[in-house]
């Protein structure tokens, strides 16, 4: 569990490094996010296509 929980941190120190390879990919993506999950729902569909 405490490696999950790792998570969190890595998420922080890594965002800006994250975001700008998903930002600045050259390739067709698709993300998928449930309308209604706490972590991946409908908050972060804005910063998705913003």
């Amino acid at each position: 569990m405490a490696k999950l929980i790792y998570y969190i941190t890595e998420r922080k120190l890594h965002r800006a490094r994250w975001v700008g390879a998903l930002k600045d990919a050259e390739i067709p993506m698709c993300l998928i996010c449930v309308m209604d999950d706490p972590v991946s729902g409908r908050h972060m569909v804005k910063g998705y296509t913003s």
